[in-house]
């Protein structure tokens, strides 16, 4: 049998410019902000950094777990990857990262396969996910294979224990 992944969790920050809607066509920004956002390791490397570093020039996403999602929000995306909620993107992909200013799933989104079997769960698939009719990054209807990520394989009751974990942090106010 193939060795399994460890998915694991770590605390990050994801910086985002300010825009200031006054001068929005002058594309001048304010500083930039800085937020708390829970991030995913595969083999303890974070996923946001293996994407960033494969690719420079992909844009800036972070998980559902942003520190200015509500609580109901945060929940919802942790039940996604438990496949107790029904994939959120058109392409029947869960998303795993989004737009790190307001999780908008229409732009800048990263999409996963969530496959549940007895003993494991596999991540597979990685696409960038975005609005097909605005944007044309791939050849198949506004998607793109993500660079670094291949097919991940997790022992299905050490995953599910972490993200019910992580859903009684959140319950209990550990996380923000």
């Amino acid at each position: 049998m193939k060795k399994l992944s460890e998915l694991g969790v770590v605390e990050s920050e994801v910086m985002t410019r300010n825009v200031d809607t006054r001068i929005i066509k002058l594309r001048k920004f304010k500083e930039y902000d800085s937020k708390k956002v829970i991030d995913f390791t595969i083999n303890g490397k974070n996923i946001k950094e293996t994407v960033a570093t494969e690719d420079p020039e992909a844009p800036k996403v972070a998980t559902g777990l942003q520190e200015d999602f509500s609580l109901s929000e945060k929940i919802k995306y942790i039940q996604r990857l438990l496949g107790v909620v029904p994939p959120d993107l058109p392409s029947g992909r869960v998303a795993l990262y989004m737009c790190p200013i307001d999780g908008d799933l229409l732009c800048d989104t990263v999409g996963c396969r969530i496959e549940f079997g007895k003993d494991t769960v596999t991540w597979s698939d990685f696409e960038w996910d975005v609005d097909a009719e605005n944007d044309s990054a791939g050849e198949e209807g506004g998607e793109s294979k993500v660079k670094g990520l291949t097919t991940y394989s997790f022992n299905r009751k050490d995953y599910e224990a972490l993200l019910n974990r992580l859903i009684e942090e959140y319950e209990a106010g550990i996380h923000r």
